[in-house]
């Protein structure tokens, strides 16, 4: 999907400004879903990144 809806395709990211708004512009350029791979590197850096993809979702779709 990410060849078909012209986006920059995987992007790797440190927080979560920077990860909101590299999913706002996969959405503003026409990508209808997101799907996201957590490396699991470090337990609480898994749990952050879980936590922020449930509340962003729950912002979004309010």
């Amino acid at each position: 999907m990410v060849d078909m809806e012209k986006a920059e395709g995987q992007t790797s990211v440190g927080d979560e400004i920077t990860l909101r708004e590299e999913i706002l512009k996969q959405r503003d350029a026409g990508a209808a879903e997101f799907n996201a791979y957590i490396m699991h590197t470090n337990k609480s850096l898994t749990e952050r990144t879980l936590q922020f993809l449930s509340d962003f979702r729950r912002a979004e779709t309010v």
